[in-house]
């Protein structure tokens, strides 16, 4: 029997490995090899990496395999014959992910595929019909969770303004999961595709889009209608006047009238605010609608393992900053492992040249 994999929350019970209790260190301290493959399964879930985390979530490690083949060692005796086991022993079942799971990862990858692609009204249609709660505004005040309590949330949910060009790396724990923020900001970038005069190339968000995806080959060439061009910015002055809290509405209406000036170019691509018209943008917005969803179904709005990257990013690169020399190997608890000072400086001290704490990078902290 599959033991299904539940990836919803890949700290729940962590423990040391060894008596099943925590230590001073912390809860991840030592975590199990399947406490770290639910770590990195949710998050290949939460990316929408269907096809990879299919093969993650049945693949074992080599130390699996090598306890395997003891076990089976253990059941025979010394002719070689298999022992009857008392009958409480059972192999290690190969995990999975449910059909559920998938089939939803799979309805979340179609939309952020439509959005990626500036089909925002395919994407609207799809959310509502599968995650209706996602953008309902009537439950705004419901008991259920539409941001991440732990950060302060942005208004307009995707901190983007003719001053402030979308960022590389969009924390999604810092935007707002509200559904008349998430609303608007469909509405606007509806407004901005409509004006949009240079197709942006195909993009799909993982892996080989489904037959179903709103992926595909744009026109070579676009040709906005002014009027509802027009249309749609009147509809949307109209809607944020009528928000009810003063800073929101101030905080929309600013991103609006920056929206609205690409109007007011030719090739608005070429204006001083062509960054609303950026992938950059589109995955701003497919980030948000992603995060949301996830909330709405109980999970996190962004996944652990990109939670302790941003940590790790923030509180390495303070060290660096302060010049904080690493400690001594002697003093880290066993087995734990720094990453590389290779890249650092060195501070000269009655004790020798010290390594200072180098800025925190995955791929050089994964290689240690």
């Amino acid at each position: 029997m599959e033991d299904l994999i539940d990836v919803r929350d890949p700290e729940e019970g962590v423990t040391n490995g060894t008596n099943g209790s925590t230590n001073q260190y912390g809860e991840f301290y030592n975590p199990t090899r399947q406490q770290l493959k639910r770590l990195v399964l949710s998050y290949l879930c939460h990316q929408c990496y269907t096809s990879t985390a299919e093969v993650f979530a049945k693949s074992k490690d080599i130390q699996t395999r090598l306890e395997e083949a003891a076990r089976r060692r253990q059941k025979t005796d010394g002719d070689g014959d298999a022992v009857m086991g008392n009958g409480t022993e059972t192999p290690e079942s190969t995990p999975s992910l449910s059909k559920e799971t998938l089939a939803t990862i799979a309805i979340r990858k179609e939309i952020i595929d439509c959005l990626l692609n500036g089909k925002i009204e395919e994407a609207r249609q799809l959310v509502n019909r599968h995650f209706p709660s996602v953008l309902n505004t009537s439950l705004s005040n419901s008991s259920i969770n539409h941001s991440d309590s732990s950060t302060s949330t942005s208004a307009t949910g995707l901190m983007l303004s003719a001053s402030n060009p979308p960022m590389a790396d969009n924390n999604s724990c810092r935007v707002s999961l509200k559904p008349e923020h998430l609303n608007l900001n469909l509405r606007i970038q509806t407004f901005i595709e409509s004006v949009r005069t240079k197709p942006l190339s195909p993009s799909s968000s993982t892996e080989t889009s489904s037959p179903n995806s709103c992926s595909g080959s744009p026109p070579r060439t676009l040709t906005p209608n002014p009027k509802k061009a027009l249309a749609l910015a009147q509809q949307l002055y109209m809607e944020v006047s009528a928000i009810e809290s003063s800073k929101d509405r101030n905080d929309y209406m600013q991103e609006v009238n920056n929206v609205g000036g690409l109007m007011a170019y030719k090739v608005p691509e070429q204006s001083p605010i062509a960054a609303y018209l950026s992938m950059k943008r589109r995955e701003a917005v497919a980030e948000q609608i992603n995060s949301a969803i996830m909330a709405s179904m109980g999970d996190p709005p962004i996944s652990h393992l990109q939670r302790y990257v941003e940590h790790n990013t923030v509180l390495w690169s303070m060290l660096d900053e302060l010049s904080v020399t690493t400690p001594p190997p002697s003093s880290t608890p066993p087995g734990v492992v720094l990453p590389s000072t290779a890249s650092a400086g060195h501070l000269q001290s009655n004790k020798g040249p010290q390594a200072i704490s180098p800025g925190f990078e995955l791929s050089r902290f994964l290689a240690t």
